[in-house]
């Protein structure tokens, strides 16, 4: 997460305790997490890192309250298998993360769905 404007320091502000307490919680499946913050040129990123049991774990608690009202604004997945994929909403192309160096593909459609991906990926289709 980076803030953009005074509203978005707000809005982190507001979603740290949320998070915290969503971890706190011990969502089912849910191994790790830790707060990471990356250095920037004009200012800090911030962010989190969350180790999963399974990919079922994720999804359940991705797609469930507290999460789905945070809208997350981008994620990376790393596969066991080696895969390996990244989500960005409202970030510029080419910024942040794989978006920096990787082929990028619309979320829209079957692409929309993180288990659609995954099954894609798996097949060697994308």
């Amino acid at each position: 997460m980076r803030a953009e404007e005074p509203r978005g320091a707000e809005t982190l502000d507001r979603l740290g305790p949320e998070i915290r307490a969503s971890v706190e919680a011990q969502p089912d499946g849910l191994l790790l997490h830790e707060e990471v913050v990356f250095p920037a040129e004009d200012r800090p990123h911030y962010g989190m890192r969350q180790y999963w049991r399974d990919f079922d774990s994720l999804e359940a608690w991705a797609r469930s309250l507290p999460h789905t009202a945070w809208r997350p604004r981008r994620h990376e997945t790393y596969f066991r298998q080696g895969g390996i994929e990244s989500a960005f909403v409202d970030v510029p192309e080419g910024t942040v993360g794989l978006n920096q160096f990787a082929q990028t593909v619309r979320s829209e459609g079957p692409m929309l769905s993180a288990r659609l991906r995954l099954e894609k990926d798996r097949e060697g289709v994308g």
